[in-house]
C-alpha cells in the first residue's frame, strides 16, 4: 500500500513538473525549432533542374532521377541536425536554468546558421558540377529561418522570465 501512495505521489511530480515546462512560452518556441530540425533531416531542401530533376535532401543524399547518391561532405547536414536536435532537447529540459536555457538557443542559432552555410556551400559544388541552374525552394529550406526566429523568441521570453524572477526578489 505505502509503494502504491509513493508511486503515485512521484506520477503527481512529475506530472506537476512536465506541466510547468509546457506552460512557458519559450518552451513552446524551442519545441518548433525542434520540431522544423526534424523536418529539415526528413525534408528535401532543394531541387535543380537541369537535365533533370536533382534534389538535395536533409537526410544528406541527393537524388537525381530516381539514383541516390551519397557521399561524406553531404552528411555534415545531418550530423548538424543531430547536434541540433539533441542540443534543443537538452535546452527543453533545463527549464529550472534559464541562463542555460539562453546559453544552449544562442548555441543553436549558430549551429543553424552553420547549416545554412553548408546548404549554399553544397547548392554552389552543385552549380560548379552542373552549370547554370534553376533553383526550385523546398519545405527544408524554411525550416533554418523559421528555428532562428523561434530561438529568438524563446530568448526574448526566458530574459522575461529572468527579470520577472529579478524583481520579485527585489520586493522581497
Amino acid at each position: 500500500m505505502y509503494n502504491i501512495f509513493l508511486f503515485h505521489q512521484k506520477k503527481l511530480t512529475l506530472q506537476k513538473r512536465l506541466g510547468s515546462m509546457l506552460q512557458r512560452k519559450q518552451t513552446i518556441f524551442m519545441f518548433i525549432a525542434l520540431l522544423m530540425a526534424v523536418l529539415m533531416l526528413l525534408s528535401p531542401i532543394v531541387a535543380v533542374e537541369k537535365d533533370g530533376l536533382h534534389t538535395l535532401y536533409g537526410n544528406g543524399t541527393i537524388t537525381s532521377n530516381l539514383v541516390s547518391v551519397t557521399t561524406i561532405f553531404f552528411n555534415l547536414i545531418p550530423i548538424t541536425l543531430g547536434i541540433l536536435i539533441s542540443l534543443i532537447s537538452v535546452a527543453i529540459g533545463f527549464f529550472k536554468k534559464r541562463n542555460v536555457q539562453v546559453l544552449f538557443n544562442r548555441l543553436s542559432i549558430s549551429i543553424w546558421l552553420v547549416v545554412i552555410c553548408i546548404v549554399l556551400i553544397k547548392l554552389d559544388t552543385i552549380e560548379k558540377l552542373l552549370g547554370i541552374l534553376v533553383f526550385k525552394i523546398e519545405i527544408g529550406s524554411i525550416a533554418p529561418l523559421v528555428a532562428i526566429f523561434m530561438h529568438t523568441y524563446a530568448i526574448r521570453f526566458i530574459k522575461k522570465d529572468i527579470n520577472l524572477i529579478k524583481s520579485q526578489d527585489r520586493i522581497r
